[in-house]
């Protein structure tokens, strides 16, 4: 019986090395591996998160041209003197010249509407984040844009993700999320835990917890995040590493000696042979019997990233129409403070030549 027994234990053992080829070292997914795109992607989420847009205030432009109406207002109402001098005179029309100016650009401005344009702005990077109609509140009813079965939304050597580059929750959840199958899972893929086995995880076609989930990455993001970040140019420095990261390609692991690059692709995969031969399923090991690798990764597909990666896309936008509301705003803040200052010039010309009129006629 005995005997009997240590056949089928060896059979057994057979099975599990011919079906799977244990984690060891190099030729494994390993905890850490995703560490360098999970911070380029949480330095993208902060500027996403908190993007560099200076205040807009209107109420603050239409009070400036309220200055400006009353400084004319009393160099050529009631409360001015008929002055003779051409010189008052001159600053009188000036006055009411500015304040036609003033009143036409409040009203440019107003067409603008700039608070609007700061909430379209905000939207584009809510996208960025959660995608096209997503929201935050949305992961806490379990719903993510763009998730399936993993390998499906991030995507393998064959075919792009369907969910890959639709927003960073769900690239994000590709390069961290632990499956929730034992032995298969790598913590700390990505220097942080995301997941947890059953509570929370991406394991195959079932999502667990994405709010637990994305509440762990946003944690691990808060050491990457930059204080007082007031200029886009950062983000357009994220977006073209971004790209150059992607170009580079991910690292696949061949065997323990050997990584290639697979362009298209963020993270780490494993794989059999240098035709790089993985699936994007959270799993660290090869599996032998269909001698297709594993990974945690995202793979975006072959060629223009720029264009077809949707978040991307969007975050670019969103820098656009900040350098446009800044540059506009900016502009607006010049020009009434230079038309403020100047009508504050001639009021005061008109008062101090009124009082030497009024002197005069006293004397006389």
């Amino acid at each position: 019986m005995m005997k009997l027994f240590m056949v089928v234990m060896m059979v057994m053992g057979g099975w599990v090395r011919e079906w799977r080829v244990m984690a060891n070292g190099e030729d494994s997914v390993n905890e850490g591996d995703n560490r360098g795109p999970f911070e380029l992607l949480c330095k993208i989420y902060n500027v996403a998160q908190h993007p560099p847009m200076k205040p807009v205030d209107t109420k603050e432009y239409q009070k400036m041209v309220d200055d400006i109406n009353a400084l004319s207002a009393a160099a050529n109402g009631k409360e001015s003197v008929n002055t003779q001098s051409e010189e008052t005179k001159s600053a009188q029309t000036q006055l009411i010249g500015i304040t036609r100016e003033a009143q036409k650009l409040l009203g440019e401005i107003k067409k603008v509407n700039p608070e609007g344009e700061v909430e379209r702005a905000k939207n584009t990077f809510n996208q960025v984040i959660f995608g096209e109609h997503g929201k935050e509140g949305d992961l806490y009813h379990g719903k993510v844009n763009g998730v399936q079965n993993r390998i499906t939304a991030c995507g393998s050597k064959e075919k792009e993700g369907t969910g890959a580059g639709k927003n960073l929750v769900v690239d994000f959840f590709c390069l961290c999320a632990e499956p929730s199958s034992g032995d298969e899972v790598v913590d700390k893929v990505c220097g942080v835990s995301v997941g947890s086995g059953r509570e929370s995880g991406w394991g195959g076609g079932k999502l667990v917890s994405p709010d637990t989930m994305w509440n762990q990455v946003k944690s691990g993001c808060q050491k990457f995040a930059t204080q007082s970040v007031t200029s886009t140019q950062t983000g357009y420095f994220l977006h073209r590493e971004f790209v150059d990261t992607i170009s580079a390609g991910g690292n696949v692991k061949v065997g323990s000696l050997e990584t290639s690059r697979k362009p298209g692709m963020l993270g780490t995969a494993v794989s059999e042979t240098r035709e790089s031969n993985f699936n994007c399923n959270g799993k660290k090991e090869i599996t032998v019997r269909d001698k297709v690798g594993s990974g945690s990764c995202v793979f975006y597909g072959n060629r223009k990233w720029a264009e077809n990666i949707a978040w991307l896309k969007k975050f670019k936008e969103g820098l656009q129409l900040i350098d446009k509301l800044n540059t506009e705003t900016a502009s607006w803040q010049h020009q009434l403070t230079t038309l403020l200052n100047r009508a504050r010039e001639l009021y005061e010309k008109v008062k101090a030549d009124t009082q030497l009129e009024e002197e005069d006629t006293d004397d006389s």
